[in-house]
């Protein structure tokens, strides 16, 4: 997995829709003969311009009591009045429409578009009895929005009581030629812009390691041995007393790797383990391993996972006398230190964390030494080492 640190953006987009439209009355200097139908609203799923597949949904009150056979829905740009210039607004379409979710009329009523598909035709020959003050709704789901931004369009509604006459209407002969619609009313509606709302998630990297109670409490030395810190040849000496806390909000977590050397003193070194090896006492021997402390998702790596032991016993079932001073119990454990790794420029891998969780881990420590090693202060220097995988 690639560890890239780079800031990342979160983009929200909010969209200010004028989703609503309103009622435009019409002034009846008109040869035909109808009722004002009263539409309460056709609000838009979208007013973004060009959006496609927005849900139009359309509701009137019808104002005479009649048996419907054809309802129409035209778009213009120019006018919501019937006799007035009707040009189609530029880019929209009714598509080939989808009509759902009706009330006051039956799903058995067809759906189709006229004039170029800038007006929904529905009809059935069938009819469907309405009364004066009826509410009639159904969804257009199919419509593509006028390309211009923040621009007034409208809706012209006409109902009629012949699928025949409805099915003849085109926004040119909305005469008596045709046979008048029985109510008819209009409707505002506009395209508008989006809002583009950002902000940032910086990345997120919380790491600390200590010996005491919690990362408040600190501390940053341990001792390998009894009270006065003497190794001897009665090991294992062992502490398990370095705890590292570690969260992220990286999308692919965060490694832990564990970067130093082996103790030493001038040119004396305790061997390192350079393969999962059990305590022996009385042979110079040093070792680490990582476990999990408990509701933790923190994952040991490979041959320092102290969880299960590295095929061994758990090395946090392992028990040091209270402050380190005296041996331990290190029986069974398989403890491990590549040293070829752990000493280069980035340490080697002793565990992961998955992405937004706080995790606890435990390093654990043990040495052994033979009765031929000279003696002196051995010391080493570890550093543990976090990087987020984003």
């Amino acid at each position: 997995m690639p560890i890239i640190k780079t800031s990342k953006s979160l983009i929200i987009l909010l969209t200010v829709s004028a989703v609503t439209a309103w009622f435009i009355g019409l002034t009846p200097g008109y040869v035909l003969a109808y009722s004002l139908a009263t539409p309460d609203s056709i609000t838009m799923t979208s007013s973004m311009p060009s959006a496609v597949n927005v849900s139009y949904a359309v509701s009137f009150t019808a104002a005479t009591t009649a048996t419907l056979q054809g309802i129409i829905v035209d778009f213009c740009s120019n006018s919501p009045t019937l006799g007035d210039v009707c040009d189609a607004p530029a880019g929209f379409s009714v598509g080939t429409p989808i009509v759902t979710n009706e009330a006051g009329i039956t799903s058995s009523w067809s759906a189709s578009s006229l004039d170029s598909d800038r007006t929904v035709l529905l009809t059935y020959p069938t009819g469907t009895a309405i009364t004066s003050g009826e509410n009639i709704s159904f969804n257009v789901t199919t419509v593509t929005n006028p390309s211009a931004a923040n621009t007034t369009y409208y809706a012209r509604i006409l109902t009629y009581t012949s699928s025949t006459v409805a099915s003849a209407y085109s926004v040119s002969s909305t005469s008596s030629s045709i046979g008048d619609p029985t109510d008819a009313g209009g409707v505002a509606l506009s395209t508008s812009n989006s809002i583009s709302v950002n902000f940032v998630i910086p990345e997120s990297l919380s790491f600390c390691v200590y010996t005491g109670a919690n990362c408040a409490a600190g501390g940053n030395s341990i001792t390998l041995g009894d009270s006065h810190g003497y190794l001897s040849v009665s090991g294992p000496f062992v502490d398990k007393s370095v705890k590292y806390d570690i969260s992220t909000n990286a999308s692919h977590g965060a490694v832990v790797d564990l970067q130093g050397n082996t103790l030493r003193y001038g040119a004396q070194s305790i061997p390192a383990l350079s393969t999962p090896t059990a305590s022996v006492a009385g042979t110079s021997q040093f070792g680490v391993c990582t476990y999990t402390s408990a509701g933790s998702s923190l994952v040991p790596f490979g041959d320092y996972d102290g969880n299960a032991g590295s095929g061994g016993t758990a090395c946090q079932n392992v028990a040091q006398s209270s402050g380190g001073s005296g041996p331990g119990s290190g029986g069974g454990v398989l403890w491990y230190f590549n040293l070829a790794q752990i000493s280069s420029a980035y340490g080697d891998e002793i565990a992961s964390i998955p992405s937004s969780t706080t995790n606890t881990g435990v390093l654990a420590m043990m040495a052994n030494i033979s009765t031929t090693l000279p003696s002196g202060i051995y010391t080493t220097s570890l550093d543990l080492l976090a990087t987020g995988t984003y």
